[in-house]
């Protein structure tokens, strides 16, 4: 189903400050926006009816404050053939917190491995957090855990890959 909600209808300039401006560009846009949120309405409402989900949905964030190196691991992920997703945020209180994750994570030359998270250690499951702050990671499997995908969400991908 394609969405008939339009965000390019709406003149996100208008009004123009320091002017006088025409009042229908106001009208204009108050009824682009409430056709918008109607057919918002419409769409949730439909997939609220239609849509089967087989489980509970639960939160998938996890977030702990750290002072030191830390093993991570990971346990309960959905069976094979169900996409999971884990976003993990650490908060290190000293610089060069090294986290070591579990063999399962980043175990290809896939963009989303551990050859591109800045701070891995060449040929290694560790990761430098360089500086005392907030670090999140992202997390995912589709088999069941066997081979977990990491996203550095706060520092990008690095450039060039680590071996």
């Amino acid at each position: 189903m394609t969405s008939q909600i339009n965000p390019n209808n709406i003149n996100g300039n208008y009004p123009v400050a320091g002017q006088d401006n025409n009042s229908q560009g106001f009208r204009d846009n108050f009824t682009n926006t409430g056709t918008n949120f109607s057919y918002a309405a419409q769409e949730i409402t439909d997939l609220q009816n239609k849509v089967l989900v087989t489980a509970q949905l639960t939160g998938v964030y996890q977030s702990a404050t750290i002072s030191g190196n830390v093993n991570l691991g990971f346990n309960s992920w959905p069976a094979a053939g169900q996409y999971a997703t884990l976003r993990t945020q650490l908060t290190t209180t000293v610089a060069n917190a090294v986290l070591t994750m579990p063999t399962s994570v980043g175990n290809s030359s896939t963009y989303t491995s551990l050859q591109y998270i800045i701070g891995r250690t060449a040929n290694t499951q560790n990761v430098t957090m360089a500086n005392a702050g907030t670090y999140v990671f992202e997390f995912s499997t589709v088999n069941g855990g066997s081979s977990i995908f990491i996203q550095d969400l706060t520092r990008g991908a690095a450039q060039t890959p680590t071996a």
